[in-house]
């Protein structure tokens, strides 16, 4: 894919969804650079690309590869290693990859420096209970990407991958320290923001599943199950409907469990099985493995 092509597909993109340039470059760009990139005078970084694509709702792993450096591919290896070791709460491995990404260059700043700083604030969070020096990880993370951010104002910011990322772990944060409500209101604004954004359907509906799932835990846990049900439903029929089955699973025990807590029992088993074998189709054995102890926990189902 020429540079060129970049421009324009980002033109294209930005245009059908009514965005203007400097609403798509705020934080990452000026908006000349930004101009410049569609009218295929600057050569963009692949960092940038990421994140303008990431901004507009589609994934760069939809277009063709674009040049990069030695060191540029192994440093998005790497990101990706952190990634799956993050997905699978082993901190054990990301710690040492996080140490690792701490002497390489190409974590210093711009995408990378965030993925670095989100990666330190999970650990500090899940492995240390440390939330001060999570938030100050997060704090610096986001501002990678949006300098003037207010936790207030997140429905109304244009958010990548990464951010909404981010922005999640934050509400843990806020969790741990005792404040669900806080952490509920941000979701919720998350949630929103999420809702009237004009981006692809499927990313739009990825997206929605990984935030609903982290506002179901905490709506369930105030009790407020027929909220959490309906956002479960709403979270599992986007997901399927646009193909996005990456949270699905745990999306479908969340709604079996809260039917559970309901007196509802119906659905349960059916869901259930349906979480079990969603995850293992999906190569994801930890959660298989989560959702098979829960189920005999909880309900007295027994995977096989």
């Amino acid at each position: 894919m020429s540079y060129l092509n970049v421009g324009q597909t980002i033109k294209f993109l930005r245009e059908e969804r009514g965005i203007s340039q400097s609403r798509l470059a705020d934080g990452i760009m000026y908006r000349e650079a930004l101009s410049n990139i569609e009218r295929g005078r600057v050569n963009p970084s692949k960092q940038h690309i990421d994140l303008l694509l990431n901004r507009l709702g589609v994934s760069a792993r939809q277009f063709a590869p674009y040049p990069l450096s030695k060191d540029d591919f192994e440093a998005y290896v790497l990101r990706g290693e952190l990634n799956r070791y993050l997905s699978r709460h082993d901190h054990e491995n990301a710690a040492t990859l996080l140490l690792k990404m701490s002497n390489l260059k190409e974590f210093d700043e711009g995408i990378m420096r965030q993925t670095y700083l989100h990666g330190m604030a999970v650990l500090c969070l899940y492995r240390h209970e440390d939330t001060q020096g999570a938030r100050a990880y997060l704090d610096e993370a986001i501002k990678i990407t949006l300098p003037k951010f207010d936790e207030k104002l997140v429905n109304t910011y244009l958010l990548g991958d990464d951010d909404m990322e981010v922005i999640g772990l934050m509400a843990n944060v806020h969790e741990k320290e005792g404040n669900r409500s806080k952490a509920m209101i941000l979701l919720e604004k998350l949630v929103e923001g999420i809702r009237k954004c004009a981006i692809d359907p499927h990313e739009k509906a990825r997206s929605l599943a990984f935030v609903a799932f982290q506002l179901i835990l905490y709506l369930g846990r105030e009790g407020r199950r027929i909220e959490a049900l309906d956002l479960c439903n709403e979270a599992i029929n986007e997901g399927e409907a646009h193909r996005a089955y990456e949270h699905l699973p745990m999306l479908k025990y969340l709604k079996a469990y809260n039917l559970f807590q309901l007196g509802m029992h119906d659905e349960i088993e059916s869901l259930v099985y349906q979480a079990y074998y969603g995850s293992l189709a999906l190569g994801n054995k930890f959660y298989a493995n989560e959702i098979k102890e829960r189920a005999e926990k909880n309900f007295g189902i027994v995977l096989k």
